[in-house]
């Protein structure tokens, strides 16, 4: 086994710690991927909103909502994944250098999502497309959620 795998994991086999880190790799690069696919939606929705030809939300509205609950699914395996890495030392999980860079790699996306998702939702208020009440209030969207996670060191401890 590789020096930089976990040696160990409590209650473990040495084997079903490469076992969950090789899964926890797979889980994060599927998340990854559906939040470049999510991100390459919300970009092609700002170009359109951005131009001057009318705007189809259906269409976008249908592709957000199949994203969405790839995305919710996802969201779960990422969670089970996380229970496993938090059972793992400090040791162990700094020796991961890969996870790490995941677990950047899929913030800094959620990031840039939620800005241009932001950007669009201002388009659409500026061409009358949704008004301000159908807008989430500013609680329930968690303005600071992606701040507050870089803060915590992306919630990897």
């Amino acid at each position: 086994m590789a020096p930089d795998r976990p040696t160990s994991k409590p209650g473990s086999s040495n084997s079903s710690a490469a076992n969950a880190l090789n899964h926890g790799t797979s889980v994060l690069r599927e998340h990854i991927a559906l939040c470049r696919e999510y991100l390459g939606l919300v970009e092609r929705e700002n170009h359109a909103l951005s131009g001057s030809d009318p705007f189809d939300a259906a269409a976008f509205n249908q592709g957000r909502q199949s994203l969405m609950s790839r995305l919710s699914q996802s969201s779960e395996s990422l969670q089970q994944f996380r229970a496993q890495w938090q059972e793992w030392t400090d040791d162990q999980r700094n020796q991961q250098s890969e996870i790490s860079t995941l677990v950047r790699l899929a913030q800094d996306l959620a990031m840039k999502i939620l800005v241009l998702d932001r950007e669009n939702e201002q388009h659409l208020l500026r061409r009358g497309l949704l008004t301000p009440q159908q807008l989430p209030s500013a609680q329930r969207q968690r303005p600071h959620f992606i701040a507050d996670l870089y803060k915590r060191g992306g919630g990897q401890g």
